[in-house]
């Protein structure tokens, strides 16, 4: 709910600005959306992952998903 009303002042003040004068807008949204991206990493930093089992289950689905395309494929395509 808090995004929401962020994002509806975020309109306001835009609706606002964009009848008075015109203000350059570009440098400071660039910014922000650098933090922001720099926040989200920190956040994403914090979670703890274990990363053998995320290793050996990627792997294990790499390894079925190629052998369902194969098995497709000889299917569908006749195995010549």
């Amino acid at each position: 709910m808090k995004i929401f009303i962020a994002l509806l002042v975020g309109i306001l003040i835009g609706r606002l600005i964009e009848r008075g004068r015109k203000l350059e807008m570009e440098r400071p949204m660039n910014v922000i959306l650098l933090l922001m991206v720099f926040f989200m990493g920190v956040e994403t930093g914090k979670v703890e992952v274990n990363a053998i089992w995320l290793v050996v289950s990627s792997l294990v689905f790499a390894v079925f998903n190629m052998a369902g395309s194969l098995g497709a494929a000889l299917l569908l395509g006749g195995g010549k």
